[in-house]
């Protein structure tokens, strides 16, 4: 089955999800067409004022269309957004007989919304159906509403303790963020579904609020260095204010190759604007999506070209070296040999240069690589 093509959009205004919140959606415009849709094929059906992007799940578990207007297209970024970070939103809950039109020999117990456990740490994410209501689960199915093809299949899964209720649990930390239908198979004739959303991390918003201070282009449709912000940790400036990256100022090259030469745990350069570039080198050796496990230099030197290309490399392994720390950390975190406090201590003892939002990213990206 061919996957559509997709884009990302930002909700403006409406009434169901919060503005600023991140989905992604087939690129096409649709129509209704009874209780169904179809694509917008022309220009004319397209500016139809009930044409709008579909939704797989607008929030009760029904596909929807959300008007274009109510919509920003969000320009692409790096990935830097392990999938365990997205909240789960279970929508709708429900029975499904194997043969719907003959009376079932034994009707299906009835779970309430009460009773769905959405466990939800920095380390898993589980959704499940309590076991002492139900029949043995055959096996968990989660099927991707937006690409309709299943993304994963438990067979017989393990019963899983929580808070001395046993359950059904389906993992969710490794599935991206998207439209899930999980059913939960029997051998007696039927099964039960949760049709849940997982949404994108709150954090994105940022790249929302960085899209509204484009105010010089009306589609908001596309964001030079502001995005860039939210990617590597800095604060966004107030509305009106000149946009400009911290760390491109000219930074002091013998120093930084010094600093990196020596690579003493626990010291970190004088200079504020080596300190960003440190911050900028790991951010980008540790992107997600397209550049991921690419050579940095042409980014860094497309705002560093004072960087040569002996220190871009330089700076690679050594941020590679950090990373790959960090994520021992979160190792020993969910193994429980550690404490997150414990873990964030010691990558800061060991690379005092670090900032908040490079390290949170990075643990939560090593909690992910240890549960997988």
């Amino acid at each position: 089955m061919n996957t559509p093509a997709t884009n990302l959009f930002f909700v403006a205004r409406n009434t169901v999800f919060p503005e600023g919140a991140l989905f992604e959606l087939v690129n096409q415009l649709y129509l209704p067409d009874g209780k169904n849709f179809r694509s917008a094929e022309t220009e004319e059906e397209k500016r139809q004022p009930d044409a709008g992007y579909l939704f797989p799940d607008l929030g009760k578990g029904e596909p929807g269309l959300m008007p274009a207007a109510d919509l920003l297209p969000c320009p692409p970024f790096a990935e830097n957004l392990p999938p365990g970070k997205g909240a789960l939103q279970v929508t709708r809950l429900g029975i499904v007989y194997d043969q719907p039109l003959k009376k079932p020999a034994v009707n299906a117990p009835i779970i309430a919304y009460s009773e769905i456990l959405v466990h939800e740490t920095l380390h898993w994410q589980r959704l499940g159906l309590p076991a002492a209501q139900l029949p043995v689960i055959t096996h968990i199915e989660v099927f991707d509403k937006l690409r309709q093809t299943e993304t994963e299949d438990y067979l017989y899964p393990a019963i899983t303790r929580h808070n001395d209720i046993d359950y059904y649990c389906a993992e969710m930390s490794h599935i991206h963020f998207g439209f899930y239908r999980l059913r939960f198979f029997t051998e007696e004739g039927y099964s039960y579904y949760a049709d849940v959303i997982k949404h994108f991390p709150a954090s994105v918003k940022q790249k929302y609020d960085a899209l509204l201070l484009e105010d010089d282009n009306p589609s908001r449709a596309s964001l030079p260095n502001a995005l860039r912000f939210s990617e590597f940790g800095y604060e966004l400036p107030a509305a009106g204010k000149e946009v400009k990256m911290p760390g491109t100022e000219p930074v002091s090259i013998s120093e930084l190759a010094q600093f990196i030469a020596a690579r003493k745990p626990g010291t970190q350069p004088d200079a504020e604007n080596a300190v960003q570039i440190l911050n900028l080198s790991l951010a980008l050796t540790t992107e997600w999506g397209e550049n991921f496990g690419k050579p940095i230099e042409e980014r860094l030197r497309r705002r560093h070209p004072e960087i040569d290309s002996s220190l871009c490399q330089q700076l690679q392994q050594y941020a590679n070296e950090a990373a790959y720390y960090i994520y021992e950390q979160a190792a020993q975190v969910v193994l429980h040999n550690l404490s997150e406090a414990s873990a964030r201590q010691n990558a800061l003892q060991k690379y005092p240069w670090l900032n908040n939002e490079n390290l949170s990213r990075l643990l939560n990206i090593g909690f992910y690589y240890a549960i997988r």
